[in-house]
Formats: structure tokens, C-alpha cells, sequence
């Protein structure tokens, strides 16, 4: 089985010059999720308070697709990312975690 993972939220941005307010971030999503990808990586919260509130919007809009969003391997970020996107699923929290900690733990060599 192959799944899709849109980036253009946040990879879309990386372009020298490009920036999506709030409500064509909410437009591009609309669309991804008319489209049919499997999962659409809304953005990296901890990156701008804009940023944060595009993908807590986008995560509550409630898309028939999956909502992800991009964080480092920083238990804080991963934890912001948690808390915007899956409040009230613990099981799901506690394997993002896991696999968080087997990335710290294998970066500290």
C-alpha cells in the first residue's frame, strides 16, 4: 500500500519569498482533502504563532484525511504537535513518544 503525504503547507514555504496566510493555508487544505491525499502535514507549530494557529485550525476543521504536523526530535516540540492534533488519544501519544525517545536516545550516541 503506498500513502501520500502532502507537504506544500510547510515545504511550500521553504521558497525564498513565499509565505500562505492563514486562510490560503486553510484553501490548500480544503483542497488536499477534496483530492484525496492520505495525510496533510499542515505545518511546524513551534516555528511562528501563525504558524500555530494555521495548524490548530487546520487540525480542527475535521478532514476526512489525516492531519499531521512536522516537529524536531525535541520532546517539546513533539509534544506541541501532539496537543494540536490529537488531544484526548493518549495510545497515539504514547508511540510518537517512544519514537521520539529511540531518536534522542540514538543521536546522544
Amino acid at each position: 500500500m503506498v500513502w501520500v503525504l502532502d507537504s506544500t503547507l510547510r515545504e511550500g514555504e521553504q521558497t525564498p519569498g513565499v509565505y500562505f496566510d492563514k486562510h490560503i493555508k486553510l484553501a490548500i487544505a480544503n483542497l488536499l482533502d477534496e483530492v484525496g491525499v492520505d495525510i496533510i502535514e499542515a505545518g511546524h507549530p513551534m516555528v511562528t504563532p501563525e504558524i500555530h494557529a494555521a495548524v490548530k485550525s487546520i487540525a480542527q476543521k475535521g478532514y476526512k484525511r489525516i492531519v499531521g504536523a512536522h516537529s524536531r526530535s525535541l520532546k517539546a516540540d513533539v509534544d506541541l504537535a501532539l496537543e494540536l492534533l490529537q488531544p484526548g488519544k493518549p495510545h497515539l501519544q504514547q508511540t510518537i513518544y517512544k519514537v521520539y525517545r529511540c531518536a534522542s536516545d540514538f543521536l546522544k550516541g
